[in-house]
């Protein structure tokens, strides 16, 4: 859910930490055909966020484009201070006091340079983390680099780690495409979505697409920003590289 806070870091334009990372994309799970049950692991890349220090601690999500790099929601990095932790965790539950899968260089973070946290909403809310190490991930998701028609009602699946009954489990939600807001140079994806929760900001928003092989891709789409309770609808920056 998005708290306003202020920023600490510098904004470097998002598309050049990108420009080594776009050979990375998922294996099994894009080679299964329409129908097909998928292998849990094909959403491993949906990794649990905690930012914490000796007072508090707070969950968000993320997803891994690579081994060392992890797209994420802008408001999940705006409380961070000096002497705090950023850890990743992978697997389909976190748990208090688990060992992080990976630390992260907090320097190197990056925010969307066109995010501003008292007043951006859900526009621009992008973040990158770069890691201190490689996750041991296999199935990344492929990159969007076009924004394919869509139909409303369209189906997409929305990942996240938000607490829901007392855990921070992986959680895989059904969502309906609704339509594109425009503005301020940021293009959001809305879709019908009455489950979202604090903790889910920053999982990736899928997609899957068939090739001309009649096989699927799990494409990543957007990521979670944020979410109107009363309009059961989420808002998501479209993640187009």
């Amino acid at each position: 859910m998005f708290t306003p806070k202020t920023l600490r870091f510098g904004a470097i334009f998002l598309l050049a930490l990108f420009s080594s990372q776009l050979s990375f994309a998922a294996t099994a799970c894009n080679q299964t055909r329409p129908g097909t049950p998928l292998p849990w692991s094909c959403f491993e890349s949906a990794v649990a966020i905690i930012e914490s220090n000796a007072q508090w601690f707070s969950v968000c999500t993320g997803v891994a484009i690579s081994p060392r790099v992890v797209l994420t929601a802008a408001h999940c990095l705006s409380s961070y201070r000096a002497g705090d932790r950023l850890e990743i965790h992978l697997g389909s539950q976190w748990i208090k006091g688990r060992k992080p899968d990976a630390l992260t260089v907090i320097q190197r973070s990056t925010v969307n340079p066109g995010y501003h946290p008292e007043t951006s909403l859900f526009q621009n809310d992008t973040a990158v983390i770069r890691l201190d190490r490689p996750l041991p991930i296999k199935n990344f998701p492929a990159l969007n680099h076009t924004l394919p028609p869509l139909a409303p009602g369209a189906t997409l699946y929305r990942v996240g780690f938000g607490g829901r009954q007392g855990a921070n489990k992986r959680t895989v939600t059904t969502v309906f495409f609704k339509r594109i807001l425009e503005g301020l140079g940021s293009r959001t994806l809305v879709t019908e979505d009455a489950l979202a929760v604090q903790g889910d900001s920053g999982g990736p928003v899928f997609r899957f697409e068939t090739d001309e092989r009649g096989n699927r891709k799990l494409t990543l789409f957007a990521t979670h920003s944020t979410w109107d309770v009363n309009a059961n609808v989420s808002f998501a920056p479209l993640a187009i590289f």
